[in-house]
């Protein structure tokens, strides 16, 4: 199961589902609340447990077991928290260039807002916003013409309190699990690279490198896809 970050929606995942399904997987790409083709949505209600649920709830329903749950970007406080209600359907935790969370913190704690940043400029701005507008594509590391128009196209505003909320993970049992960490080198002081070194020098990760940009689904999605072969 791939759950995409911010700004996105199961769309993002398009060609890398592709390949794991001419490998013989089911794959399941569902889109988080507020975002992509649930855009419609009311934002306000929206919150971190919310997109939580959102996995959740597909797993209970589909009646999955042996899950390989993949979490890009803001992605990954998802599926840490889909870990606390649902361990024993999970196999393995990969985290795509992906925060990782600890209990009691919120995502704007965890990755402080870039300088120029959506979230810098929101804060500035003032009010009581409901969403965020999407990031730039330098910050998502895509620089094709064509890719950056599909993006364009289908990036919507993420919902504002699921970065505000605090994961809640007192039983922390995503560490109980498999993980891996994929890292994507283009930007190699990306705001992942902290989460990323912390992996990498932890033994109980699994830690592994890919020569893309942040959007590693959209920019390189073949090799990623080999890549969530050769670790899940």
């Amino acid at each position: 199961m791939l759950v995409h970050g911010a700004w996105h929606g199961g769309w993002c995942w398009r060609d890398v589902a592709k390949e794991l399904r001419r490998a013989g997987h089911a794959v399941f790409t569902p889109t988080l609340s507020g975002l992509g083709d649930r855009a419609h949505l009311p934002w306000a209600g929206i919150g971190l447990a919310t997109h939580v649920r959102d996995i959740v709830n597909v797993i209970e329903a589909e009646e999955l077991a042996a899950v390989r749950l993949v979490g890009h970007s803001y992605g990954g406080i998802v599926i840490s928290g889909v870990a606390e209600y649902c361990a024993d359907r999970l196999a393995h935790l990969v985290y795509l260039d992906a925060l990782v969370p600890r209990h009691g913190l919120t995502h704007v704690e965890l990755v402080p807002p870039r300088p120029g940043g959506s979230l810098e400029q929101l804060r500035k701005s003032g009010g009581t916003a409901t969403h965020l507008p999407a990031g730039s594509m330098e910050f998502l590391g895509v620089h094709d013409p064509e890719q950056v128009q599909w993006l364009n196209r289908h990036l919507t505003p993420h919902p504002l309190k699921t970065m505000t909320d605090p994961s809640d993970l007192p039983h922390d049992r995503a560490a109980t699990l498999r993980r891996t960490f994929i890292r994507c080198t283009e930007r190699a002081r990306s705001t992942m690279s902290s989460f990323a070194k912390a992996a990498a020098s932890d033994p109980s990760w699994r830690y592994r490198e890919l020569a893309t940009g942040h959007d590693a689904m959209v920019t390189a999605p073949a090799p990623l896809a080999r890549l969530l072969l050769e670790v899940a």
